[in-house]
């Protein structure tokens, strides 16, 4: 009995003294956890607060194909996103009483999507059609947020079009991207996993630019006013080129994550959560999920649009002269100029240029004195 036990012992000691790393899923489901912590305090901020304003289509109506087109997207992509979630998180669960990737992905992508305005953060280079159902948005919010926001006046975040719209263009294109990769290395099987994405964000840029440069831009449903390097830089439908490259990798990285699942269908996020059972382990499964898709949204997307809207061209006059599409933050009926390469960023309370050029200076600010040079 003493040599059997001592082995035991040493087993035990060894595993005291070297534990088990923590297995990914808790990591990420902790980030996941602080993030939806957060996003519950950026939305009670916005609903509670005087931003929850409808931002109005203001005195230019959009032409009537245009309120047709928003009109039926408005309708058809909630509905295409009911049959969405019915197919991937409803109809598992009744049949295998099992909660699918797919479905968990739903949910959290869709919660997500309260972040779509983000780029904005530095300075507004693009908005929404604001003849679409708003309330403003919720990104005045966020801790140093500098964009310029008022009740009323602020990017016109489309309230039932935009959650149900990253359902299924999200999940939709990241099936198409797994698709892609899958006959990539159907016709090629020796292909090491970098040719395989590299091949998927080709598709993704040939698929964006006929998506948003194409038909969403050319509808009026959103449009990149400031965004540099564009084809198109005169018209309302102005398309960046950098937004080719930049939605191409956030759609690249969220087709890579549906592609390179283990044999159990999980992510890199879900690994390890064997070890745990249960709706605890269904909730460490879409904490996790939960924030790989919102680091993916930030780091390919969010990030790289806001710094380069610090360079943003000037927006064009086809835009200006439309007031449902600048949201009434800048232009004619506004008392500030258009954001452009001549235009200073401003900061709330500091002064800016008025739509004419001219300065002006907020109420009780205190602008700055110069200071000698002390002399010895």
């Amino acid at each position: 009995m003493s040599t059997a036990t001592a082995p035991d012992n040493r087993v035990a000691k060894r595993e005291a003294l070297d534990p088990k790393p923590t297995p990914p899923v808790h990591i990420w489901a902790t980030l996941g956890a602080a993030l939806l912590v957060f996003e519950a305090y950026v939305v009670v901020k916005w609903v509670s607060g005087p931003y929850f304003q409808q931002v109005h289509s203001g005195p230019t109506s959009p032409p009537s194909w245009m309120k047709f087109a928003v009109n039926t997207v408005q309708i058809a992509v909630p509905v295409g996103c009911v049959v969405w979630t019915y197919w991937f998180l409803w109809r598992p669960w009744k049949r295998e009483r099992r909660f699918t990737f797919e479905g968990l992905f739903t949910v959290a992508i869709f919660i997500s999507s309260i972040y779509d305005p983000l780029s904005d953060y530095f300075q507004t280079w693009f908005t929404y059609n604001s003849y679409f159902f708003n309330r403003g948005n919720a990104m005045e919010a966020l801790p140093g947020w500098m964009s310029i926001s008022r009740p009323g006046e602020m990017v016109a975040w489309p309230l039932i079009f935009i959650p149900p719209t990253y359902v299924l263009l999200i999940g939709g294109v990241a099936i198409l991207g797994s698709s892609v990769m899958r006959r990539v290395r159907r016709r090629w099987p020796a292909l090491s996993a970098i040719p395989l994405v590299l091949s998927c964000y080709l598709f993704m840029m040939a698929f964006d630019f006929v998506l948003e440069g194409l038909i969403g831009l050319r509808l009026g449903l959103w449009e990149y006013e400031g965004g540099t390097g564009a084809l198109s830089p005169d018209k309302f439908y102005k398309y960046p080129i950098s937004e080719m490259f930049i939605v191409s990798a956030v759609l690249t990285a969220f087709s890579a994550m549906w592609f390179f699942r283990n044999d159990h269908g999980q992510t890199m996020a879900e690994r390890g959560v064997e070890t745990t059972v249960g709706w605890r382990a269904v909730l460490l499964r879409f904490l996790a999920i939960l924030a790989v898709s919102q680091v993916f949204l930030v780091v390919f997307y969010h990030l790289p649009s806001a710094l380069i809207s610090v360079h943003e061209t000037s927006w064009p006059a086809a835009a200006q002269s439309r007031s449902y599409l600048t949201n009434h933050l800048c232009g004619a009926g506004t008392d500030r100029a258009c954001p452009g390469p001549e235009v200073p960023i401003a900061r709330s309370g500091s002064v800016y240029l008025g739509p004419s050029g001219q300065l002006i200076v907020p109420s009780g600010t205190r602008l700055p004195r110069p200071v000698p040079f002390q002399s010895r």
